[in-house]
């Protein structure tokens, strides 16, 4: 449980794991995504749930083509949790989703995986960082220059 994720992507700087279970182990699919987040591996996890005919059907076992024309006509069962300031963050769960629909879905959450309080207390780090540089290489002989560019261009930044 929370070994090698079955689909790692990342998308629009977040870093998703897909999960994947059969019908009936939520439960399991639940802690699997929230281990990920515990380990850090991910910034927003996604568990489905396909059909137990899937495996189970007329086509055991299925090939990869008969699995992706399952795919095709069937509904998942779809869960996201996502990083919080305090631990994790259900962002949906137990929401019937068709696989043709999961790009946008996961572009989506993907915009939703940082709350706007974390997005802002990490905007004012950077910013704090980078005005600690700045600082720090203006008492360098010569860098002046440098220094007033960086501390310019944070000021344009923030309008």
């Amino acid at each position: 449980m929370g070994g090698i994720p079955d689909i790692y992507l990342l998308l629009r700087g977040v870093r998703i794991i897909i999960e994947t279970k059969e019908e009936g182990h939520s439960r399991e699919l639940q802690r699997q995504l929230e281990g990920q987040l515990e380990k850090n591996l991910c910034d927003l996890g996604v568990g489905l749930e396909y059909p137990t005919d899937m495996v189970t059907g007329k086509f055991a076992p299925p090939t990869t083509k008969d699995i992706r024309r399952y795919l095709m006509k069937c509904s998942l069962t779809a869960r996201c949790v996502a990083q919080g300031a305090t631990g994790y963050r259900i962002l949906f769960q137990e929401t019937k989703v068709r696989s043709t629909e999961l790009p946008e879905l996961l572009a989506r959450v993907a915009d939703q995986a940082m709350p706007d309080a974390d997005l802002e207390e990490a905007i004012e780090r950077v910013r704090e960082m980078i005005e600690r540089f700045a600082r720090n290489i203006a008492s360098l002989p010569s860098s002046t220059g440098i220094a007033k560019a960086i501390m310019e261009e944070l000021e344009l930044g923030e309008e």
